[in-house]
């Protein structure tokens, strides 16, 4: 692929109030049903949201979903659930 052709970062949150709220819901059901990962997974799992087109850094969210990422890459369940790009393989 050309560099022309490359994903540009992300800017914004994409996810309206309504979404964020859903899946907040969803987040915290899954937290409070499953606890939470490793510190392995969890440190891979922000690897690769960093590295996301789709990561604002300046608040570390992901403007798919809207969530902040530093607290939801700790929550265990179904990663392909937890990430709507399912990068986080496991």
């Amino acid at each position: 692929m050309e560099a022309s052709q490359a994903k540009k970062k992300a800017t914004k949150v994409k996810a309206t109030k309504g979404e964020m709220l859903r899946g907040g819901l969803q987040v915290a059901a899954m937290g409070a049903q499953n606890g939470t990962v490793s510190p392995a997974v969890r440190s891979a799992r922000y690897e690769t949201c960093q590295a996301c087109p789709y990561f604002l850094a300046d608040s570390k969210r992901c403007s798919e979903c809207g969530c902040f990422m530093e607290a939801k890459t700790w929550i265990n369940g179904n990663p392909d659930v937890l990430c709507p790009k399912q990068f986080w393989a496991e």
